[in-house]
């Protein structure tokens, strides 16, 4: 039997109740790996297999791997670039509010058990206030002051353009 090269296109561990998991080439072709080998498979390396079993099942040809050797390694993909254009700053909203919650809640000077639910939504809306008056579309200035009940006025829109988002650099300074 020749040897035959492939690039693993897909590496798919063995579901529920299956013994062996499955590495799809290039080509679609699949091929079934028992777990001790497919932990050292990786998607787009390059695989010369040197022996290989078919068994055939219900008019289908099945092909279990049983002896590789890496070829070549996996081209790493580039990193994802979150958008610049804010279009991800509900979800960016979200996970800054679940971390202050938790963190609020995790206080061994707060104890959860006493909060009302009202305690708890009105923490959220600071907590989401917050975020909008420092990383939202239009951050409120450095020195905001309370208005008399207490309350900072909020932006509304998340997820509007962001253009005063970055005036670090554009402090004024009295002489």
């Amino acid at each position: 039997m020749a040897d035959i090269t492939i690039t693993a296109a897909e590496v798919r561990q063995p579901a529920q109740g299956k013994k062996t998991g499955v590495v799809k080439d290039q080509s679609g072709k699949s091929w079934l790996v028992w777990p001790d080998k497919l932990a050292l498979i990786q998607q787009g390396g390059t695989y010369r297999i040197t022996d290989y079993k078919t068994s055939e099942f219900r008019g289908t040809t099945y092909y279990t791997i049983v002896q590789f050797e890496l070829v070549g390694r996996p081209t790493a993909s580039p990193p994802r670039i979150p958008p610049a254009d804010g279009s991800d700053n509900v979800r960016r909203m979200d996970i800054f509010i679940c971390g202050a919650f938790n963190n609020l809640m995790a206080n061994p000077n707060i104890n959860p058990a006493e909060m009302t639910m009202m305690d708890m939504i009105d923490h959220l809306h600071k907590f989401k206030g917050a975020w909008l008056g420092v990383f939202g579309p239009s951050p409120l200035p450095r020195r905001v002051q309370a208005q008399p009940n207490g309350q900072v006025p909020l932006p509304l829109n998340p997820s509007g353009p962001t253009a005063h988002q970055n005036d670090d650099m554009n402090d004024e300074i009295p002489f």
